[in-house]
C-alpha cells in the first residue's frame, strides 16, 4: 500500500522533532565530529595534491578539478574492485565531455585513487597461528587507515589482492572487550597506509567493533621486506611467517590468498 503524503510529512515531522534531533546529535557527536575531522583532513590534502597537478591550469577551471578529485576520493571510499574502476571511468568521461583535460584527471586519478587491479583475490580464513591458537575469526583487508576495512568471509568472498610483491604486511589481533571478545583476527594492511608500527593499535582504537583499548596486538610485521609476496602480479601469495608463528592445520604454502 503506498503511504499517502499527509502521512509521510507527519513522519517527516516527528523525525525533525527539535528534542528527538537534539538526544540524536548529543549521543553521537564525539563520534561524529572525530570522523569529520578524518574527511576534512583528507579533503584538505586533495585539494594541496590538485593544486599541485594543476598549477598553471586557469583559475576558473581549477575549482573543477578539486570537485573531481573529492568526487574520486568519495569512490574510493564506497567501492573495491572493479565497481570502482568503472565509476572513476564514468566520472572522467563527464568531466572531459566538460572541457577538462584528460591527462590531468588521469594524473589526478593515479594519486587519490588507483585503478583497481588487474586480478581479484579469492580468501578463505588467516592461515596464521601463534601459541596454539587459530587467528582466523575474522580476516580483515585494509588498505585505509580511516575505514574498518573488508572482513572476508569463510567461504571465500572476492576481495582485490595487493598487486605483484610489494607493499602488503599482517597482524594478528586478540579481540578482549565488546562484542567481539574472544576472538582472535588477522589483518592484512597496505604497507603506505600503515607506515608505522603505531598505526596499527591507532586503526584498532577507531574500529567501530573494536574500541579504545579492547585488543590485545599479538604481533605485527614491520620488517625491512614485504610479510606477504606473491609469485607474480596474478599468482599465489605467500605468507613470510615469523618464528613463533606457524600455518595453521590445513593451511597450505603458497597461502591462502589465491588468484582466481
Amino acid at each position: 500500500m503506498v503511504q499517502s503524503a499527509t502521512n509521510r510529512i507527519n513522519k517527516y515531522k516527528a523525525k525533525v522533532s527539535g528534542d528527538i534531533s537534539k538526544n540524536r546529535v548529543e549521543a553521537q557527536k564525539d563520534f561524529m565530529i572525530k570522523k569529520q575531522k578524518v574527511a576534512t583532513d583528507d579533503l584538505v590534502k586533495i585539494e594541496g595534491i590538485v593544486k599541485g597537478i594543476c598549477n598553471g591550469v586557469s583559475t576558473i577551471l581549477l575549482p573543477y578539478y578539486i570537485i573531481f578529485g573529492k568526487e574520486c576520493y568519495k569512490v574510493c571510499k564506497t567501492h573495491l574492485s572493479y565497481t570502482k574502476a568503472k565509476e572513476i571511468l564514468i566520472l572522467e568521461k563527464k568531466w572531459t565531455t566538460r572541457g577538462l583535460n584528460g591527462n590531468l584527471l588521469n594524473t589526478i586519478i593515479n594519486i587519490i585513487c588507483p585503478p583497481a587491479l588487474t586480478c581479484d583475490y579469492k580468501a578463505s580464513y588467516s592461515p596464521i597461528s601463534w601459541s596454539g591458537a587459530d587467528y582466523n575469526d575474522r580476516l580483515v583487508y585494509v588498505d585505509r587507515m580511516e575505514t574498518d576495512g573488508q572482513p572476508v568471509a569463510v567461504d571465500g568472498v572476492i576481495i582485490d589482492g595487493a598487486s605483484g610483491t610489494g607493499g602488503w604486511e599482517y597482524a594478528i589481533i586478540s579481540i578482549t572487550g565488546g562484542i567481539h571478545t574472544g576472538e582472535k583476527w588477522t589483518l592484512i594492511f597496505s604497507r603506505s597506509a600503515f607506515p608505522v608500527n603505531t598505526d596499527i593499535p591507532n586503526w584498532c582504537d577507531q574500529h567501530s567493533e573494536i574500541g579504545p583499548g579492547n585488543y590485545i596486538l599479538v604481533w605485527d610485521w614491520f620488517g625491512p621486506t614485504d610479510s606477504i609476496s606473491a609469485e607474480g602480479p596474478c599468482n599465489n601469495y605467500n605468507y613470510n611467517l615469523c618464528a613463533t608463528c606457524s600455518y595453521a592445520p590445513g593451511a597450505t604454502n603458497p597461502g591462502w590468498l589465491r588468484a582466481t
